[in-house]
């Protein structure tokens, strides 16, 4: 397969010729309970623990289609819950084939994997997971995580002998295990890609998670009565559609169904942006102190684009007198682990940051104010990062600093949010798709989802 060109543009989905696309139909008057999750200890974590009353959007669209056992392309706005969207569906498909007679768990083996970018990823999955393994029948299961830095598994580890139920890792991590043969993907029925544009964009993420699809996908397992199909299930996962992951899937996989909810590539109502123009060498961090006074106390997260920025910005607050903390790749993970911690506590009240903090990362407390310091270089990261802020629809504010270079850009992209316009118009479209087979087709959900066939 040829490599895609690595060109960070967005896809214009409507554009996207393909033979169907899902689109909601009365989803505020879908529950929980409709979505057909059967096991009622799921739910009730849902509903009791985490506080979620309604399913959002792409969790109305994707959830039915995965336990149907489609191979799913997942693409919704920051904070819309994508990652319950993948989950919840596969803690049902694997307790469900734990009722089969056949079933049993062998040793260097993980029924389902999830691929995820960095470290940090790793470890919000493990904590989001955790609270599902509290309930009496997820008890015995076993998870693991596999990242730089973390416990890694090998031939003679228990942890991973039994058996694991979810093994999440980064793409490095698994293709090593992988090829030292201390993890085989025999019994995996689910790989799950979750932040696919950022591994699909990264040249090396995308070759390492190529090569691990290839091997998954060559693989038979001798169990398949025992799983929900008697094929591998693939989902990605994403908040934008950028042009190497459309034209990977669609050229890879096309039976791949595409769930896209209708806000993709757009900035969320209830975020107030303000662009702030400025010339010279120093204006930056005159600005940054001032707006940081008029919005004193509020939770912010200051996006820089190099580490060296991150930490020199560090730097000037800490000696102005703030509780500040950094999240870059240059700080020894155990420090920023500290950091992100404290504020994701709501013990600090700042936190400077590469990008590493704009892909997926949560925090248990809401985030008030982005602070984009240095303006991205890519509209893909500009959704990314502003969309820290206004999650699950809280208020948020968005301060964006342009300097000389990066004016023209910020002015379309000012100028489009003006018109309320998805970002997707101001950039460069991919080019027409092949559009499926019949023989490709999808079934969709009669009672809230429909088809639309191609203009």
């Amino acid at each position: 397969m040829p490599m895609p060109k690595w060109l960070d543009k967005l896809v214009a989905v409507d554009q996207l010729e393909v033979e169907q696309k899902i689109e909601i139909k009365q989803t505020n008057e879908l529950s929980w309970d409709e979505l057909g999750i059967s096991d009622s200890g799921i739910l009730s974590v849902i509903k009791e623990e985490l506080k979620f009353e309604k399913p959002t959007k792409i969790q109305v669209l994707a959830i039915p289609e995965i336990l149907r056992g489609t191979n799913v392309f997942c693409a919704a706005q920051t904070g819309t819950g994508k990652t319950l969207a993948y989950l919840l569906p596969l803690l049902d498909i694997l307790k469900e084939q734990e009722r089969k007679p056949l079933f049993k768990r062998r040793g260097q083996r993980s029924r389902s994997i999830l691929l995820v970018p960095t470290r940090e990823l790793v470890e919000q999955a493990l904590r989001v997971i955790s609270k599902f393994l509290k309930l009496e029948n997820f008890k015995h299961w076993r998870v693991y995580g596999m990242a730089g830095g973390l416990t890694t598994p090998n031939r003679e580890d228990a942890s991973i002998n039994p058996g694991l139920d979810i093994l999440i890792s980064t793409p490095e991590k698994l293709e090593l295990h992988y090829e030292k043969k201390h993890i085989s993907f025999d019994d995996t029925i689910m790989l799950v890609i979750d932040e696919a544009d950022t591994i699909v964009n990264n040249e090396l993420f995308f070759k390492q998670m190529k090569r691990i699809v290839d091997h998954l996908l060559l693989t038979k397992r001798d169990d398949v009565s025992i799983a929900r199909n008697h094929s591998h299930q693939i989902l990605w996962v994403s908040a934008t559609v950028s042009k190497p992951i459309a034209e990977f899937i669609h050229n890879e996989f096309p039976e791949t169904l595409q769930v896209f909810t209708d806000d993709v590539h757009k900035c969320a109502e209830n975020v107030d942006q303000n662009f702030v123009f400025g010339v010279g060498e120093n204006w930056k961090n005159e600005k940054l102190l001032k707006t940081l006074k008029k919005h004193k106390g509020e939770r912010t997260l200051i996006f820089c684009n190099q580490a060296e920025t991150a930490k020199s910005v560090h730097k000037l607050l800490l000696k102005k007198g703030y509780s500040v903390g950094v999240m870059v790749g240059g700080v020894n993970y155990n420090k920023r682990e500290k950091h992100f911690a404290k504020f994701n506590d709501g013990d600090l009240r700042i936190l400077i940051s590469t990008d590493l903090a704009s892909r997926g990362i949560d925090t248990n407390v809401m985030v008030e104010h982005v602070v984009l310091y240095d303006f991205p270089n890519t509209v893909i990261n500009y959704l990314h990062r502003i969309g820290r802020t206004g999650r699950a629809g809280a208020k948020g504010r968005v301060t964006a600093f342009v300097g000389t270079h990066d004016q023209a850009f910020a002015k379309r992209i000012r100028d489009s949010l003006n018109e309320d316009k998805s970002l997707e118009s101001i950039v460069t479209t991919m080019p027409k798709i092949i559009k499926k087979k019949k023989s490709q087709k999808q079934p969709i959900h009669p009672k809230y989802l429909n088809t639309k066939p191609k203009q």
